[in-house]
């Protein structure tokens, strides 16, 4: 599994959308959006350090503290079963897939699936 830093940061702000919609401690979606950004804006993969320094090539990332370093950790380790896919399955799919639209955030995705009784 490789995985790109686009994808990666669309899956940390689809946790940090998950985490907004559940009512999670906004500290934990700020940190979230926080490594969201920092992985879209870096130079080199992040699967590519995790291949070759471990958690502590993540660690040394700015704006991903220890937490999500483990939940990247983990996630590049067994995708499936992860905290992170965990997080994804308490919203449906659609409102992740309706984020990546510009203009549209997590309340308003949520809003659309909704209404339009997407699964």
């Amino acid at each position: 599994m490789h995985i790109s830093n686009k994808d990666l940061s669309h899956l940390l702000r689809s946790v940090a959308a998950a985490y907004t919609l559940t009512g999670a401690n906004r500290f934990r979606i700020i940190a979230y959006e926080k490594a969201a950004d920092a992985v879209e804006h870096l130079n080199q993969e992040v699967y590519d350090i995790w291949e070759n320094m471990g958690l502590d090539g993540i660690s040394d990332i700015d704006g991903i503290g220890p937490t999500i370093s483990q939940h990247l950790n983990e996630y590049f380790t067994k995708s499936e079963g992860s905290y992170l896919e965990k997080q994804l399955q308490s919203i449906p799919a659609p409102v992740y897939e309706l984020m990546r639209a510009p203009g549209i955030g997590p309340k308003k995705a949520f809003r659309i699936a909704k209404e339009f009784n997407l699964s």
